[in-house]
């Protein structure tokens, strides 16, 4: 993400652990290090493939790489769905 130069990052709902300037380089290795949580990776990886830094060229894996992300995705629906029914049928027994 591209800042202002007098922008300063700051944490405020405890979800960021810090903030870190890194270069695409830096992002690529720490995503092949696993140093990202699930979503986040799975957020920069949709930011390169999109944006043509990884590539069936430069990554034999691509494919595999987006059908798993499109599964995942896919069962967090579907998990998120089901929540949701539960929430809304419970909340509807509740109501009087």
């Amino acid at each position: 993400m591209k800042f202002d130069e007098d922008v300063i990052l700051k944490e405020n709902d405890g979800e960021a652990e810090e903030f870190k300037l890194m270069t695409l380089e830096e992002v690529k290795d720490a995503l092949a290090r696993g140093e990202f949580k699930l979503n986040c990776a799975m957020t920069w990886m949709a930011f390169l493939i999109r944006h043509g830094h990884v590539t069936a060229e430069n990554e034999e894996n691509l494919i595999e790489i987006c059908a798993r992300m499109h599964s995942f995705c896919t069962i967090v629906l579907r998990s998120l769905r089901k929540y949701v029914k539960a929430r809304e049928s419970y909340i509807s027994r509740e109501t009087p």
